[in-house]
């Protein structure tokens, strides 16, 4: 028998938070399961990035920033990493990938690169717009988390 108490999401996100995770949510859209998750400040830093040239401009921020923020936040598609998904290309050369491979950084950025080309050119905004709504959500959920640890 569990004895211990159901914990709202909140909490669940709270404790997420506070042991360097972030939150994650599996998002079912026509036949395909995306796995998102909540940014770190350097994918938030890359997406806002993005959208350097769109300030100013509504309509020109939410077209720039939508598709970089989905990007950023994919880990996943039907079970299977983006890493996996964005694999280096046999034919990149050795020296680039040797690079690429040292460099967490470099390796990050070519990926998310990969992915925003992917994000961009290839998924129709049926796909797209209801990944926006719920990475929307999450980041409510981490705002709320947030709140509740500054009121501890």
């Amino acid at each position: 028998m569990n004895d211990k108490a159901k914990r709202h999401q909140i909490l669940r996100d709270m404790a997420a938070e506070m042991n360097g995770r972030h939150i994650q949510k599996d998002v079912v859209v026509e036949r395909w399961t995306f796995t998102i998750r909540t940014l770190k400040p350097v994918e938030q830093d890359w997406v806002m990035s993005k959208a350097e040239n769109s300030f100013g401009d509504p309509a020109k921020l939410m077209m720039f920033q939508v598709r970089p923020l989905v990007a950023a936040s994919l880990v996943a598609v039907n079970g299977v990493s983006v890493e996996e998904l964005f694999a280096l290309p046999d034919d990149m050369s050795a020296d680039i990938k040797l690079a690429l491979q040292r460099d967490e950084k470099a390796m990050r950025s070519w990926r998310l690169s990969q992915v925003l080309e992917f994000v961009g050119e290839e998924l129709q905004e049926e796909i797209v717009a209801p990944l926006w709504n719920a990475i929307t959500m999450l980041k409510e959920r981490q705002v709320a988390a947030e709140g509740a640890l500054g009121k501890v």
